[in-house]
């Protein structure tokens, strides 16, 4: 899979470093249901699965079963196929740095090449945790490379470990890494030069000293664990470029995905992203300019950012479109937008550059529950930024918050109004999930707030009935097809276009998926009318008259009052 090698000598393969790994859904649905009583989380999996045959599916399971029936040809399409942004950067990261290093893209797809990798005895296999939010997955890989190589150091950092680092102290914490069975913990929100530096260290010695490395929380002997000192990283993004034409362009193309900023200039009650990742840093934009040309030439048509911000400050983001607009790369894209930072310049530029869509943190259609939020932006601006999106025919993705303190029926009521008068072309409402490090739980004592997680009240509503009209939501928007928060999202679209299924397509699919979705919300097991399985299967066979007969013809992304009736 891999190209070229990055200079330096050669000293056998140093890392393997492994992307995303996941738990099958019914067996993540089996963890969850005991505490069906006392969380909403089980509920979310009501909420994010369809049911077909007894057995609860995500819309990525519940396409592949579609495309398998209607084709005759096994597909099994994750988003997590596509190339994993934290493996190619910190693959890149340690080439750069001579080390000889491979990668197992996505480890429930890529299990045949992770044990052939294993086999050429590697000295450490380093997992990332973008993604993670539970430490089972992470069990999985840890026994995976046990079973094969016993002697490999594993080396776990990113997000979980942060998470983990704050969320529990002394023997509490010491107890949740034990458990996970790795050898050796990065403690920092990048980490990538504390995992070069252990690397280095292995390549020394075998059972290396490690204890004048920084940000380690590393094994000694059977079970002890020994903390070294905090040193944050503060990696410059112009001098960390992704060495995209180190990869096999078959790996790349024909979707894939860039980050041209770190963290995020602004301070949502409900979110502790600015405060794990430091200050707001962007890539200059001749060196994006130059990613951009690389991934070009390897083959890649279509690029999701993922900056949080990506059109924050305006004026960089104005420059970045022109830049895209003169290159003429050939290559469209998606990303998160601020409809409260963008001006009619701006979005005309967004499309003449190649954008096909923009997920939208809406969070609230109500304006007092923005207030406390902190979002800095009014309802009427959202409607504006979406009206403004739809007329130049660009897909948009909304996201929502229920049950966030202050949040009421009312309140509960402005935001269905909000999502069926703004329609965007797809939503998603999440419940509200309580971390205590977030800037709302400052003023906890002002809201009543208590508890954590899924399990919370505060003044104004608990979790149960937060639960309740989060199912008032789903069922009451007419004008906007879901889009589930598992499975696929509006980064799915390039890696599906990619897969054969473009995004016109997927809209029908989202569209004849809702009745399915809302009806398998009502229990865990339900039956579905035969008819609703059939339109969907329908949609994907070659006879494009039986699909206009029956109901499933095109649809254009500001159209979604075209979806199935709800029962």
């Amino acid at each position: 899979m891999i190209k070229d090698r990055a200079n330096g000598r050669s000293c056998g393969l140093d890392c393997i470093v492994v992307g995303h790994a996941e738990l099958p859904f019914r067996e993540y649905q089996r963890l969850l249901e005991p505490r069906r009583d006392v969380s909403s989380a089980y509920a979310n999996v009501l909420k994010n699965s369809v049911c077909i045959d007894g057995e609860r599916l995500q819309y990525n399971e519940l396409l592949s079963y579609a495309l398998t029936k209607a084709t005759g040809e096994h597909r099994r399409l994750s988003s997590f196929s596509a190339p994993s942004l934290p493996v190619v950067y910190l693959t890149s990261f340690l080439r750069r740095r001579g080390f000889e290093v491979d990668f197992v893209n996505y480890f429930n797809h890529d299990q045949d090449r992770f044990a052939q990798l294993l086999e050429r005895k590697p000295r450490a296999v380093a997992l990332t945790t973008t993604f993670q939010y539970m430490s089972e997955p992470l069990h999985q890989v840890v026994r995976f490379v046990r079973e094969r190589q016993p002697e490999t150091k594993i080396i776990i950092g990113g997000p979980y470990i942060s998470n983990v680092c704050r969320d529990y102290q002394g023997k509490a914490q010491d107890f949740v890494l034990s458990r996970l069975g790795a050898d050796i913990y990065i403690h920092d929100s990048q980490g990538e030069a504390t995992l070069a530096a252990a690397l280095t260290a292995l390549r020394q010695s075998s059972t290396p000293n490690l204890s004048g490395i920084p940000n380690l929380i590393h094994r000694v002997g059977t079970s002890a664990l020994e903390r070294t000192g905090r040193s944050p990283e503060s990696n410059n993004l112009n001098e960390e470029t992704i060495l995209w034409k180190s990869f096999d362009p078959d790996y790349l193309a024909p979707a894939a995905y860039m980050r041209t900023a770190l963290s995020c200039p602004f301070t949502c009650a409900f979110c502790t992203y600015p405060e794990v990742a430091g200050k707001h840093k962007v890539m200059d934009v001749e060196v994006v300019e130059q990613q951009l040309r690389e991934l070009s030439e390897c083959g890649v048509t279509h690029l999701s950012f993922i900056d949080d911000t990506f059109n924050v400050p305006l004026p960089r983001f104005k420059k970045l479109c022109r830049m895209m607009i003169k290159n003429d790369f050939g290559i469209k894209w998606l990303s998160f937008l601020r409809p409260g930072n963008v001006d009619e310049e701006a979005l005309d530029l967004m499309v003449e550059s190649g954008c096909i869509g923009s997920s939208l943190g809406i969070e609230s259609g109500d304006d007092r529950i923005l207030k406390n939020m902190n979002k800095k932006v009014t309802v009427e601006r959202y409607k504006w930024g979406i009206e403004q999106l739809k007329k130049r025919g660009l897909y948009t993705a909304a996201s929502f918050i229920i049950g966030f303190p202050g949040e009421t029926r009312e309140s509960v009521r402005n935001t269905i109004d909000f999502i069926n008068e703004a329609a965007p072309t797809w939503f998603v409402a999440e419940q509200y999930f309580h971390y205590e490090m977030t800037p709302i739980n400052k003023r906890a004592d002002e809201f009543g707030l208590s508890g954590g997680e899924y399990s919370w009240k505060h003044n104004t509503m608990d979790w149960q009935e937060s639960a309740h009209l989060l199912d008032e939501v789903y069922r009451q928007v007419e004008n906007s097809s879901i889009l589930p928060i598992l499975g696929l999202g509006l980064w799915s679209l390039p890696y599906l276009e990619g897969q054969g299924v473009p995004p016109d397509k997927f809209l029908q699919f989202t569209q004849l998926a809702k009745p399915m979705l809302l009806k398998s919300m009502i229990k865990t097991d339900v039956k579905l009318p035969q008819h609703y399985e059939e339109r969907l299967i329908d949609l994907f066979r070659e006879n494009p008259e039986r699909r206009r007969r029956d109901g499933a013809g095109d649809v254009r992304p500001d159209d979604v009052s075209a979806a199935s009736p709800i029962f």
